[in-house]
């Protein structure tokens, strides 16, 4: 992985996380309509880099957003290069690259089952 202190850089060939970041991205664009549809396509390409200028400071009250938006691709790599307006926009592109276990997802989603299976024996059981 490349460190730079002035760049963000992704790499990934995972398709869902390279669908996950051009969507966020575009939805955080605002240059001229630099990520067309077609390019947010899943399993349209093979490999994603993604390089971000970092913010020199963060002004006051600014939207985290991406500017400068600019797309090439070599084969099947698709190349992103902008500038974010803050660090946020950063940390949230992480988020989205590394997804996090929820617990609260799974206590939830279990209960749910738990309560599904325990009222469909209860309703089925002939003497109640």
């Amino acid at each position: 992985m490349l460190q730079d202190p002035d760049r963000y850089f992704l790499t990934t060939g995972d398709p869902t996380v390279m669908q996950n970041v051009l969507s966020f991205v575009s939805a955080r664009d605002r240059s001229e309509g630099a990520l067309a549809p077609e390019t947010i396509e899943k399993d349209r390409w093979e490999k994603m880099i993604l390089e971000l200028r970092r913010p020199k400071e963060a002004a006051a009250g600014a939207a985290p957003e991406v500017t400068n938006i600019r797309t090439s691709h070599i084969g099947r790599v698709l190349v992103v290069t902008g500038d974010a307006t803050a660090p946020e926009i950063l940390d949230e592109i992480d988020a989205l690259r590394h997804p996090q276990f929820s617990f609260r997802w799974l206590t939830s989603g279990l209960l749910a089952f738990g309560r599904t299976v325990f009222c469909s024996l209860w309703l089925a059981d002939p003497q109640n």
